[in-house]
């Protein structure tokens, strides 16, 4: 699989915005919003805890001097949130959980086919609620021994 690039940031923080006093002009802020949009920017970063919610608030009054960004927001929105559940869909887990499992040996090297399990001394079984441990014999891996039982101090004698 093919690794994932971004040519620009996936999220942008929003969490210095209120000391940009250039920003406090709320068609401003919607121009410089629409900018990033432009740019494939599509998801940005407030909490309330930024600025005291002055972050949160600045955002807000540029999305309602121009509801039209406000709804292109969020189509981008749930388009990413479209393709994350995609991505989910085809994920190896989604795999697993579907009863198919992933073979690999000690050291973490797939496993491929039934004469390379043989040939291991054991082998990591990964199904969709966890692993296990597997001998190609099929026996057990060595356990160590139960410490045994501590017998009860004192005479408290018998019961029957």
């Amino acid at each position: 699989m093919a690794a994932v690039t971004f040519d620009v940031p996936f999220v942008l923080g929003m969490m210095r915005l209120h000391e940009a006093q250039e920003m406090h002009q709320a068609s401003h802020l919607a121009d410089w919003i629409e900018a990033r949009l432009e740019q494939g920017l599509h998801w940005f970063d407030h909490a309330d805890i930024y600025g005291n919610g002055a972050c949160e608030t600045l955002f807000g009054q540029a999305l309602r001097a121009r509801p039209a960004l406000a709804r292109l927001i969020e189509t981008r929105r749930t388009a990413l949130a479209s393709q994350g559940k995609l991505l989910e869909t085809l994920s190896y887990q989604s795999t697993l959980k579907r009863g198919y499992t992933i073979v690999r040996d000690t050291n973490g090297n797939l496993i491929r086919s039934a004469s390379s399990a043989a040939a291991s001394d054991a082998f990591k079984i990964s199904f969709g609620d966890g692993d296990v441990i597997a001998h190609p014999d099929g026996s057990s891996p060595p356990t160590a021994a139960k410490p045994a039982k501590a017998k009860p101090k004192g005479d408290q004698g018998s019961l029957f």
